[in-house]
């Protein structure tokens, strides 16, 4: 069994190396582990937003944090997501939160906070509306029935989170240095002994790699390696608009909407949309001006203007290394990923931390954690790559052009392939990250359906006569914020409240 370390240290003074001190932190007794956290604070640019589970809420509880707390601190809002029932009596989860939050989420925001205020809420959005809003988001619907739950996220502002995790780390025996690191010393082993910065020698039992990049730690142990995943490339173009949020009124998030936007994040008094398009839909740039000219009449100013040429992604071959261990970014898998989940994070920490607590020989237990990492990553990017697949489509009604399966990465393939067959996905990596049926409702928004009788094709014309009506529908269901209350009183809102 490996010993409980009495000496750690962890190299990167951002988000995930603040996070990483505090799990191990929760783990091991102060009067038992020092923890020492060095580097210089990094400016977590992009992105300005990271999202978390409820293991983010669990972690700062136990250090005295409430939910209303910290979320005031560090400027974080609800996320949803939700689970309907899709393919026979099967729910399966929407794939991508952001995906859900454009159906209805300013409802669904202020019903969350009814939610939490202890009302109890009966939810009845007509189904003619989630039959238009699911296939306008290429998800085939079952008939006209869709019973969900929400699932809860946090979107929270990273540089206001990293303040506030130095303030908690501060307080907790936690050692923090703003100290560059200069050298690092291997024992003859090729273990880690010691690290410099500006002069002052840092040793550890453990040694953590969380900066933002593969190869300043964990780059230096003599097994280092990257894989390089499969590249998978987007001819789309992405416009940015960012809305003012006493502009953003329910008709300004229809008519987005409407035109195809995806609301990706609200964040300091801003409702950011973006807009996917390739060159198939729009083919010059006087077309993208018309549309940055409409957007902009409608309430929407800062465009941005990216390209997206390739999703090329590498991944560090052994993440635990000696006792050198790389988490979050330092795995070197940011790019086809939600890059900004911390999930991956949390999911690495408990890990090791169980791992540490194996009767199992300890050549066993690093070899079983680096292939359990391994493997989970490789599917988030082969998910992740079909997903962003998947949004290269959004123009189009979702059974129209099928995109080419061939396009998917080598998991992904095997997975399409066993869905095309009718058969159920098996594979135990996707169960702990998307769950399955997640898989179904990518494979369907690709035009795609099994043979299995069990998992039926949709009424297509059913939805395209719906569709034609969503605007109306749109419009119905966002409501303004400062409205809400007396939407509410009238009797205006598609819920009963009734307080408890």
């Amino acid at each position: 069994m490996l010993p409980i370390p009495q000496n750690i240290t962890i190299v990167g003074l951002n988000v995930h190396g603040l996070l990483t001190a505090l799990m191990l932190r929760k783990a091991y007794n102060p009067a038992v582990t020092k923890i020492t956290l060095v580097g210089q604070i990094e400016e977590n640019q992009p992105p300005k937003v990271m999202l978390a589970g409820s293991a983010l809420n669990t972690l700062l509880a136990h250090f005295g944090q409430s939910e209303a707390h910290w979320m005031q601190q560090t400027d974080a809002t609800f996320k949803l997501s939700n689970r309907y029932v899709g393919f026979s009596e099967t729910p399966f989860s929407v794939a991508n939160t952001s995906e859900v939050d454009i159906l209805h989420q300013p409802l669904m925001l202020e019903l969350t906070k009814l939610k939490r205020q202890h009302y109890q809420l009966d939810l009845s959005l007509d189904d003619f509306f989630f039959s238009a809003a699911l296939a306008k988001r290429n998800l085939s619907p079952k008939a006209q029935d869709f019973p969900f739950e929400t699932h809860y996220q946090y979107q929270v502002d990273t540089d206001s989170l990293l303040i506030l995790l130095q303030k908690i780390a501060a307080t907790n025996s936690i050692d923090m240095l703003q100290k560059s690191l200069e050298t690092l010393q291997l024992d003859p082993q090729g273990r880690l002994k010691h690290v410099e910065c500006e002069g002052q020698i840092l040793s550890g039992d453990y040694f953590f790699d969380c900066t933002g990049s593969a190869k300043l730690l964990i780059g230096n142990m003599p097994e280092f390696r990257e894989e390089t995943l499969p590249e998978v490339r987007i001819n789309d173009r992405v416009l940015t608009f960012t809305a003012s949020a006493r502009t953003c009124a329910s008709e300004v998030i229809t008519t987005a909407l409407d035109c195809g936007f995806v609301q990706q994040y609200s964040l300091r008094g801003s409702v950011h949309f973006q807009y996917h398009y390739s060159s198939k839909f729009i083919q010059d740039e006087q077309a993208v001006q018309v549309l940055g000219r409409h957007m902009y009449l409608q309430g929407y100013d800062n465009v941005l203007q990216r390209n997206l040429s390739a999703n090329q992604a590498c991944l560090v071959f052994q993440p635990w290394s000696k006792n050198c261990i790389a988490i979050g970014p330092a795995c070197g898998l940011t790019q086809g990923t939600e890059d900004h989940e911390l999930a991956h994070t949390f999911a690495m920490l408990e890990r090791f931390v169980s791992s540490i607590q194996s009767p199992d020989d300890v050549s066993a237990v690093v070899q079983d954690y680096n292939d359990r990492i391994k493997s989970r990553f490789i599917y988030i990017h082969s998910f992740h790559s079909t997903l962003l697949l998947l949004n290269a489509r959004r123009n189009s009604p979702y059974w129209q052009t099928p995109q080419d399966p061939n396009a998917l990465t080598p998991i992904g393939k095997t997975l399409f392939s066993q869905w095309l067959n009718g058969q159920d996905l098996e594979v135990e990596p996707i169960w702990d990250i998307n769950g399955a049926n997640a898989w179904y409702a990518l494979f369907s928004g690709l035009g795609h359906y099994p043979k299995d009788d069990t998992k039926p094709h949709p009424q297509a014309a059913s939805i395209q006569d719906n569709i034609q009506d969503m605007g109306r529908k749109l419009n119905g269901c966002c409501l303004n914020f400062q409205s809400h209350e007396s939407q509410l009183d009238e009797g205006q809102c598609h819920a009963n409240v009734t307080a408890v």
